[in-house]
């Protein structure tokens, strides 16, 4: 079964109904949080008390282990601190620090017209999700000598959000 995948079964429709709050079929299809789908089926076997007992693990479980989902506009909200020093768009100029136009799949120290430090330039980063989600959190322990002067983003929730927003621009500033 893949990850993020949930089956729940239940003994009668109401309790389904009544513990996800799904439609009156047979099966149906929820999402909880992001990434995890519950598929609700109706059996005619198992215990009343197993089945809430299950219903109530496989739950927090669930909510416990799903990945945040990823908010562009409280990206865009996030990003306000980092405007002292980078833009992103269509008239996007290098400042401080350099432009972050189409930084998904950007080799590091590449951005055109910005004087990088040599650490920067030989760190052999390719910018992703997993590369900038982890620089954001400390920048100067990802890349020894770097001249960025900042301390990081720590919260996870904001990291996915600032990583939504920034990933969206293309090379051209233009969003995807």
């Amino acid at each position: 079964m893949p990850p993020g995948f949930l089956i729940l079964e239940f003994r009668s429709l109401e309790k389904a109904i009544a513990a996800c709050d799904s439609s009156a079929n047979q099966e149906a299809l929820k999402v909880l949080g992001d990434d995890v789908i519950c598929d609700v089926r109706i059996v005619e076997s198992m215990e009343q008390d197993m089945r809430t007992v299950m219903m109530a693990a496989v739950l927090i479980a669930a909510a416990a282990g799903s990945a945040p989902a990823q908010d562009i506009e409280q990206g865009e909200a996030s990003f306000k601190k980092c405007r002292v020093c980078h833009a992103v768009g269509d008239d996007a100029q290098n400042k401080v620090g350099p432009q972050l136009n189409g930084l998904d799949g950007r080799k590091a120290g590449t951005a055109p017209d910005f004087l990088y430090s040599d650490a920067h330039k030989n760190s052999g980063i390719v910018w992703n999700a997993t590369t900038f989600k982890q620089y954001i959190k400390d920048p100067k322990a990802m890349i020894p000598g770097t001249k960025k002067m900042f301390a990081g983003v720590k919260n996870e929730q904001e990291i996915n959000d600032l990583w939504a927003y920034v990933s969206q621009f293309k090379a051209d500033g233009t969003k995807k």
